[in-house]
């Protein structure tokens, strides 16, 4: 679970939706979006979304029960 700094909790995948529309948000303003704010998010809350969501499918992948023969 990602939990943002309003205190609110999202799954991974959740996560990268909510802050992928906090990105769009911030670049599709009136005037010069906020890059302050948008570097903010991509440095800061994108890296441990990303972390958890490959932790995720890695751990949910099936184990590979094929033996190999040397």
């Amino acid at each position: 679970m990602v939990r943002y700094d309003d205190g609110a909790w999202y799954c991974p995948r959740h996560g990268l939706l909510v802050t992928a529309k906090a990105l769009v948000a911030l670049y599709q303003v009136e005037g010069d979006a906020d890059w302050s704010e948008i570097c903010a998010v991509i440095g800061e809350v994108l890296p441990e979304v990303i972390l958890k969501i490959e932790a995720a499918e890695s751990s949910s992948r099936p184990f590979d029960t094929e033996r190999r023969q040397p």
